[in-house]
């Protein structure tokens, strides 16, 4: 089944008309049914709508069967909720309790994938409750909520950091024999535990520690408000985007802190986003070749914040990535990642034009400091701009560009040696201050 944007509130949808896979009618029933009528998951929403007050539109990106707009709507008699779900049986399970609890409210629901949800607004207040940890690309999902989300406006996350089944199973079971209701809610029961168990080899399960670094270096949040354990093995985040658009400065340096902040950035892409090397626990992810390395950095005026990074290695190194057929693979699946022969970007907040600009920053300074020759696959747009910063091109078949600013033009067969290479900056002059 594949989710497409379709408006059940505003448009007229017959929802026996959309397909359904049989197993989320029982899956949806079950939610319904046994999860939230535990007495942890009614403790949970309390925390939900209590970190939502005063909100005045409320996405829950992952909705469910929609307890927690429910609870929402009862608290907050102006507030405006959607909802999102690529379960079709979850979202009519939440019209049918939303209009019946809630009758003349503002409520829409959306049936589509919450990674790719996109209806050109931005919410006060967005929930994500138990999504995350079985999403195909859950850093795309962070970076879809962060862009929905208006500046000021907050993220309530919560999300297993382990996959305790068992353990989450008698937690029901134990509640429901204080509620006296066991016998009634142990079919559910069952169901929510034959579930679970298909989750574990293909979750993504992040520690509290872990979860809170990536939402303020990698996605791009500006401060967390709240955090703890939520119930069980699920953590529980408010993260707060910045009040205003902040200003970003490009700075070409080997300075070790920027670096090092740098190299964080550099792991979260790899690993988090892409899965393309190991996990590394309590180091960051570094290379032999990163000590003669120059970094270009997008750095937040304010903050300080490294929130771009591009890493350039000497020619003769290895990239700062063993398999470089893995990593063009990732620089062209995902726009939002370049890959220069001798360098990549690393791009973490949205719509700054940040690797574009560090590009041009690496390349005005290339020429400004005598670096003979660029050999690049760049893409048009850095192509197109290579004129104005100081370079021409030398070569028609692949991208080789000549300084300007030498009395000598490099020609084509003076750059052979040089095909891995970004640019032709000798070792030494990496260890020279640069501003």
């Amino acid at each position: 089944m594949t989710a497409e944007n379709i408006d059940l509130e505003e448009r007229v949808v017959d929802f026996e008309a959309i397909p359904e896979k049989p197993e989320w009618r029982e899956i949806a029933r079950a939610y319904k049914e046994a999860i939230e009528q535990t007495s942890f998951y009614r403790d949970l929403s309390e925390k939900v709508v209590e970190s939502v007050n005063g909100r005045n539109k409320v996405l829950d990106l992952g909705c469910g069967t929609g307890a927690h707009l429910d609870r929402i709507l009862e608290a907050n008699t102006s507030c405006e909720v959607v909802g999102v779900d690529s379960s079709i049986e979850m979202l009519r399970i939440a019209n049918s309790r939303l209009a019946q609890d809630h009758p003349g409210r503002d409520f829409r629901l959306y049936y589509a994938d919450g990674t790719t949800f996109n209806k050109e607004r931005h919410f006060d207040a967005i929930i994500s409750s138990n999504v995350l940890f079985n999403l195909e690309n859950p850093m795309g999902y962070l970076d879809n909520a962060l862009r929905l989300l208006s500046h000021g406006g907050v993220l309530v996350l919560t999300s297993p950091f382990a996959m305790d089944v068992d353990g989450a199973e008698e937690m029901m079971r134990e509640d429901f024999r204080k509620q006296r209701n066991y016998e009634e809610k142990e079919p559910f029961i069952d169901t929510v535990w034959r579930v679970n168990r298909s989750f574990p080899g293909r979750s993504n399960m992040y520690s509290q520690e872990r979860m809170h670094d990536i939402l303020l270096d990698f996605i791009g949040f500006d401060e967390i408000l709240s955090e703890g354990k939520a119930y069980g093995s699920n953590f529980f985040f408010v993260a707060k985007k910045s009040e205003s658009p902040s200003n970003v400065s490009i700075k070409i340096t080997d300075d070790p802190e920027l670096m090092e902040k740098g190299f964080r950035l550099r792991y979260h892409w790899l690993f988090d986003r892409h899965r393309a090397i190991p996990e590394k626990e309590g180091e960051v992810y570094r290379d032999p070749c990163d000590e003669r390395s120059i970094g270009a950095f997008a750095v937040e005026e304010g903050t300080g914040r490294v929130v771009g990074f591009l890493n350039y290695v000497p020619p003769g190194d290895n990239m700062p990535f063993s398999d470089k057929g893995l990593l063009a693979q990732i620089c062209q699946q995902y726009g939002d990642v370049g890959a220069f022969n001798g360098y990549y970007i690393v791009k973490a907040k949205q719509g700054k034009g940040v690797g574009r600009r560090m590009v041009k920053g690496m390349m005005q300074w290339a020429a400004e400091n005598g670096i003979s020759a660029i050999v690049s696959e760049a893409n048009p747009e850095i192509v197109r701009s290579m004129e104005p910063l100081g370079w021409h091109a030398i070569g028609p078949d692949f991208q080789a560009y000549g300084n300007k600013n030498l009395p000598s033009t490099p020609t084509l067969a003076t750059l052979e040696n040089y095909s891995g290479a970004e640019l032709e900056i000798p070792v030494e002059r990496l260890r020279q201050p640069v501003s």
